[in-house]
């Protein structure tokens, strides 16, 4: 479905990552995990929608990545000028399959790369406002502690939740104390030995997705009929 949104505010969550948050004229109905197309830079351009389907109407995406590259940056820049200039943006949807299955008891392992961490906030933060009580593992692989711009969050989530463990991983850091050292896709290799019982949903960069979940299947006997991911619909 079509809807004209204004956009309510545009927030720096790190160097290169960025908060837009988006209110729709008319209330979109969407379930944790799905995903919107936003018609900017003369395309349709889909986004995860990083906020809970309880936020009051409005919708939240994540933009950026380790980098500012030139498209992300163009998408950004217009996104400031329906801002400045409060007009309407059109978006459609929502779209994907690749929802929370609440009615799922099955341990649940969350993967995120990057920004993939928008899809995968949806998803964990829903789990708890469900009331969903099965053990809630949370891996977030980044370049640097800079990008781990719901870091602290996470942390006080898994201190209140005693079901929820998070685990950052960096791919280079000398604070072996505090994160995990690696890729992220190395650091769950390393510490599950089989995943044929899980539910797991995984989120980030194009040249992350097919690789984690091919490798899981293969190496630790993940079921592909119990992954997902919105993504998958749309690279």
């Amino acid at each position: 479905m079509k809807r004209s949104c204004k956009i309510d505010a545009i927030i720096p969550l790190a160097k290169s990552v960025f908060k837009v948050r988006l209110q729709p004229e008319l209330t979109v109905n969407f379930k944790a995990g799905q995903y919107i197309k936003v018609k900017i830079a003369s395309k349709n351009t889909p986004f995860s929608i990083a906020n809970t389907p309880f936020d009051h109407g409005m919708l939240e995406l994540h933009i950026g990545g380790s980098i500012l590259d030139e498209t992300t940056a163009a998408i950004l820049e217009e996104f400031r000028q329906y801002l400045k200039q409060d007009k309407c943006i059109a978006i459609e949807g929502p779209f994907g399959d690749a929802w929370l299955r609440t009615s799922s008891d099955k341990p649940i392992l969350l993967i995120a790369g990057g920004t993939g961490m928008s899809y995968i906030s949806s998803i964990l933060k829903s789990c708890i406002i469900n009331g969903l009580t099965q053990p809630i593992y949370i891996y977030w692989g980044v370049k640097n502690h800079g990008l781990l711009y719901d870091h602290d969050e996470l942390i006080e989530l898994s201190y209140k939740n005693s079901n929820i463990q998070y685990v950052p991983v960096l791919e280079s850091s000398q604070h072996t104390n505090l994160y995990q050292v690696g890729t992220v896709l190395d650091i769950v290799l390393r510490d599950f030995v089989c995943l044929y019982n899980y539910d797991i949903y995984i989120s980030g960069p194009v040249s992350m997705m097919h690789v984690v979940r091919d490798v899981l299947c293969q190496k630790r006997m993940a079921q592909e009929k119990q992954m997902y991911s919105d993504a998958f619909e749309y690279l």
